[in-house]
C-alpha cells in the first residue's frame, strides 16, 4: 500500500512529517525551528492536502526512504511555516528532484512567500494567479521558458525572482504588479520587453543581466521610482532618451553590450552614484556627462574613446575612474579638476603626454599607465604623495 493511502490526511500526521524532514536535514531541535507546529488542530484541512500533495509530487511519493546523507547541494530543502491563525504562509521547496508544480499550488491561498528554487520546473500551472496574497516568489534557477498570464494576479507582490531560467518572453500582464519593488529577470533568454513593464511605478531594483535583449521599451521611462538598474550582457545597441527620466537611479550598469553612443539625456540622471559602461563600442561621451555631479566611480574601459569632453571635470564628487583600454590620444586639463579621485586607471590607451593639471588632484592614490606611449610624466605630477604604475618603465625624471 502508498504512503499517501496510510497517511489519511491526518493534520498531526502532517504536522510530524514537517518535523521528520526538517530536523533530519538541519540536524537542530524542534524548539530551535518551530516550523508549523502551533495549535496542529487548527490547521485546514485543504491546506494539508496541498502540501502533502505539492511534497510528494515533487520529491517522489516514496520520500521516508530519501537518502538524507548526500551533499548538502543535493538536499530537499522543505520548509513549511504557519501564522498565528495557523495558516501556511511561507513555503520553501528546494532541488526538487520532480518538474511538475501540481495545481493544488492554489489552495494555499494564504501564502505570503513562496521560494521554488534550483529545481527542473518548466512551467507554472495557472492557479498560480490564486495566490493573491503573496508577497515574495522566487523560482530562480529552474527552466521556465514562460510565465502564464495568472502571474498577474499577483497583485500583492512586491519581489519577484526568475533569475537562471530560460524565459523568452514575459506575458503583458506582468504590468499588473504594481505593488512591485524588486524584479530580477537575469541570465534568462529574453529578447524584448513588453512595454507593461513601464507600469511598474514602485520598482526600485530592477536586473536583467544576461539577457538577449537588443532594445529597450520607452515605456521603461515610466519606472520613476527605480534606483538600481542593471542591464550586464545583453545586445544592446541603443538606450531610449527616456532612461533619462530615470531621475532616482543611483546605480546604472550598461557594460558589455553594443552600444555606440550615450544619449544625451542620460545627463538628467542627477542622483547616479555609480555608472558602468564598459566593454561597448562607444567612441565618445556626451558632455552631458558634466552634469553627474553626484557621481561616485564611472567604468569606461574597453571602449573605442579616443578623447573625453572637458565637461568631465563637473564630476567633482568621482573618486573612481576606469578608463583603461581605449584609445585615447590626449586628456583634457579639466581632469584636473576631479577634487576627489583617489584611482584614475589609463592603462592601455595610445597616451603621449598627461596634463600637467593632474597634479592638482591630491587625493588621489593610485595611477594606473602601463601600456601607453609616454616618455615621461610632468613635475606636478611626480610631486604627488601616491603609488604610480608604469609597467616597469622609468617614467619619472
Amino acid at each position: 500500500m502508498k504512503i499517501r493511502d496510510e497517511m489519511q490526511w491526518s493534520i498531526t500526521t502532517i504536522t510530524l512529517l514537517c518535523l521528520f524532514i526538517w530536523i533530519k536535514m538541519s540536524q537542530q531541535s524542534i524548539a530551535q525551528e518551530d516550523y508549523c507546529t502551533n495549535h496542529i488542530e487548527s490547521v485546514s484541512q485543504i491546506e494539508c492536502e496541498a502540501v502533502f500533495t505539492i511534497f510528494t509530487t515533487m520529491y517522489n511519493e516514496n520520500f521516508f526512504t530519501y537518502s538524507f546523507d548526500k551533499h548538502p547541494c543535493e538536499l530537499n530543502a522543505w520548509i513549511i511555516q504557519c501564522d498565528d491563525n495557523n495558516q501556511v504562509v511561507f513555503l520553501r521547496l528546494t532541488y526538487a528532484p520532480q518538474g511538475d508544480l501540481p495545481a493544488q499550488i492554489g489552495d494555499l491561498t494564504n501564502l505570503t512567500t513562496l521560494y521554488f528554487e534550483q529545481s527542473q520546473l518548466t512551467s507554472l500551472p495557472a492557479e498560480i494567479g490564486q495566490l493573491t496574497k503573496l508577497e515574495v516568489l522566487d523560482l530562480s534557477g529552474n527552466n521556465l521558458t514562460e510565465l502564464p498570464a495568472q502571474i498577474g494576479n499577483l497583485v500583492s507582490l512586491t519581489q519577484l525572482e526568475i533569475e537562471n531560467n530560460q524565459l523568452v518572453s514575459l506575458p503583458a500582464e506582468i504590468g499588473n504588479l504594481t505593488n512591485l519593488i524588486l524584479l530580477d529577470l537575469g541570465y534568462n533568454q529574453l529578447s524584448r520587453l513588453p512595454i507593461e513593464i513601464g507600469s511598474l511605478a514602485n520598482l526600485t531594483w530592477l536586473r536583467l543581466d544576461g539577457n538577449q535583449l537588443t532594445s529597450l521599451p520607452t515605456e521603461i521611462g515610466g519606472l520613476s521610482s527605480l534606483m538600481q538598474l542593471s542591464i550586464f550582457n545583453n545586445k544592446l545597441t541603443e538606450l531610449p532618451i527616456e532612461l533619462g527620466s530615470l531621475t532616482n537611479l543611483t546605480q546604472l550598469n550598461i557594460s558589455v553590450n553594443q552600444l555606440t553612443m550615450l544619449p544625451v539625456e542620460i545627463g538628467n540622471l542627477s542622483n547616479l552614484l555609480s555608472l558602468s559602461i564598459e566593454a561597448n563600442q562607444l567612441a565618445a561621451l556626451p558632455a552631458e556627462i558634466g552634469d553627474l555631479n553626484n557621481l561616485d566611480s564611472l567604468y569606461a574601459a574597453k571602449n573605442q574613446l579616443t578623447s573625453l569632453p572637458a565637461e568631465i571635470g563637473g564630476l567633482t564628487n568621482l573618486t573612481w575612474l576606469r578608463l583603461a583600454q581605449n584609445q585615447l590620444t590626449a586628456l583634457p586639463a579639466e581632469l584636473g579638476d576631479l577634487a576627489n579621485l583617489e584611482t584614475l586607471q589609463l592603462w592601455d590607451n595610445q597616451l603621449s603626454m598627461l596634463p600637467e593639471e593632474i597634479g592638482n588632484l591630491s587625493t588621489l592614490d593610485d595611477l594606473i599607465l602601463f601600456n601607453n606611449r609616454l616618455t615621461g610624466l610632468p613635475p606636478q605630477i611626480t610631486q604627488l604623495s601616491l603609488s604610480i604604475d608604469t609597467g616597469g618603465g622609468n617614467l619619472i625624471p
